[in-house]
């Protein structure tokens, strides 16, 4: 659903996002909510330099 969602935005992502991600959520069980939300906040500025890069 996110990644359709991404698409359907004409959103460009970077390769592997699908592993980042699944990877960070094995980890929430056992950071605090400020470590999850740094890992989060880098995805996304992970995201929007992908998107800046292809245009």
């Amino acid at each position: 659903m996110f990644y359709k969602a991404l698409s359907s935005d004409s959103i460009s992502y970077p390769d592997h996002l699908e592993v980042s991600i699944s990877s960070a959520w094995e980890k929430v069980d056992t950071l605090n909510k400020a470590q999850v939300q740094n890992i989060f906040d880098e995805l996304s500025e992970w995201i929007s330099a992908s998107e800046n890069d292809l245009n």
